[in-house]
């Protein structure tokens, strides 16, 4: 069985509890806070083996702003980072509704 602790960083809940249960059933411990400062606090806290960080959140780049506090503490920096986003979805959507 794998181990591990994951942070999910998202302000969806549904992407949230989907990618959950995906980790979970896989062996996996997830945490998850909903925007950056609640990421980081729990990041500091915990010491996750890995963070998915939603890109787009109370800003445009919440997960990138946060992705590099993350390189730029000494106690974050071992944090292996995973971007996520269903931008292009949103943008392929939005061209296929304008066609």
């Amino acid at each position: 069985m794998k181990s591990g602790k994951i942070l999910i960083v998202d302000d969806n809940y549904d992407v949230i509890t989907t990618l959950e249960t995906i980790l979970q059933n896989n062996g996996y411990h997830t945490i998850s806070a909903s925007d950056k400062k609640e990421g980081k606090i729990l990041a500091l806290n915990e010491k996750p083996d890995l963070a998915i960080l939603d890109v787009m959140m109370t800003t445009h780049y919440e997960g990138f702003e946060l992705a590099k506090e993350f390189a730029e503490n000494e106690d974050l920096r071992n944090i292996k980072v995973l971007m996520q986003t269903s931008i292009d979805i949103f943008i392929r959507l939005n061209i296929i509704l304008r066609c």
